[in-house]
């Protein structure tokens, strides 16, 4: 078959098919539907037939990469709450069971992979503390992340800060909490950071594509256009610090431009 733009042996697939359903049909379903009593009062695994996937390395929408579908199978989801990790599989074994992945949903035999983003260095480096302060500024008042996500500063500084920019956005009520929001995998919260799991972890580089590309089928937008590569490394830096649970800034708008190299 030829998928996403590649053709694929026969063999690949036959035995992609036998590592599916030993490791993966138990919760996505012998059909990839989701459909499966083994996750019955639980989340219920992603429907692999919609040919969506939430976590890749190309614009949100896009096919991912087999690199993608292999770092999601190998790192699991959600420290293993949500998906556990597969790192044992043999490479061979990996590789074929992407392949016939793909197989279950029908966007793989009409379009084509799309193309990574780039990961450019990151030039916070050795400016943490101003890594921080500008991830905060630009949650709240550039990405406006907590339009979904809770806020991390008071009502009166937020709305203060949002006025200096002569920006008229309503500010939610419920401001502390994340608010639910419709996805193509139904109704989902976007994570408190400072309490909830992260899907991808905190590994800088897969929560810098994340902020780049967005989420597929979520919300989440892609930001690799509207904030340069130096604003999203920061927004890096300002969610690893709320997960690790960090002191808060307390101000907005005092990180100016910062420090470290600008660059798109």
């Amino acid at each position: 078959m030829t998928l996403g733009g590649t053709e694929v042996a026969p063999s690949v697939l036959n035995r992609g098919a036998d590592v599916y359903r030993r490791y993966c049909a138990r919760c996505h379903g012998s059909r990839g539907d989701g459909r499966t009593t083994a996750m019955r009062g639980k989340r219920p695994a992603t429907d692999l037939t919609l040919g969506v996937y939430k976590f890749s390395s190309v614009p949100s929408g896009g096919l991912p990469t087999d690199d993608d579908l292999k770092r999601t199978l190998q790192a699991g989801l959600g420290r293993g709450l949500v998906m556990p990790a597969f790192s044992t599989i043999e490479s061979s074994d990996l590789d074929a069971v992407v392949q016939y992945i793909k197989t279950l949903a029908p966007r793989w035999r009409e379009e084509s992979t799309g193309t990574p983003i780039p990961v450019p260095a990151n030039p916070w480096c050795q400016h943490e503390a101003g890594a921080v302060q500008r991830g905060h500024d630009v949650y709240h008042l550039q990405a406006k992340c907590w339009t979904c996500h809770p806020a991390y500063v008071a009502r009166p500084v937020l709305q203060a800060g949002l006025a200096s920019r002569q920006d008229a956005t309503d500010v939610r009520s419920a401001l502390t909490s994340a608010t639910r929001v419709q996805s193509v995998f139904g109704p989902i919260v976007p994570p408190d950071f400072r309490g909830d799991p992260l899907l991808v972890g905190t590994d800088p580089v897969r929560l810098y594509r994340v902020i780049s590309v967005g989420v597929s089928g979520t919300a989440m937008p892609s930001w690799v256009d509207a904030l340069s590569a130096r604003d999203r490394w920061a927004l890096v830096h300002y969610v690893r610090h709320l997960v690790s649970g960090g002191a808060l800034p307390v101000s907005l708008g005092s990180s100016g431009d910062g420090g470290g190299a600008s660059s798109r």
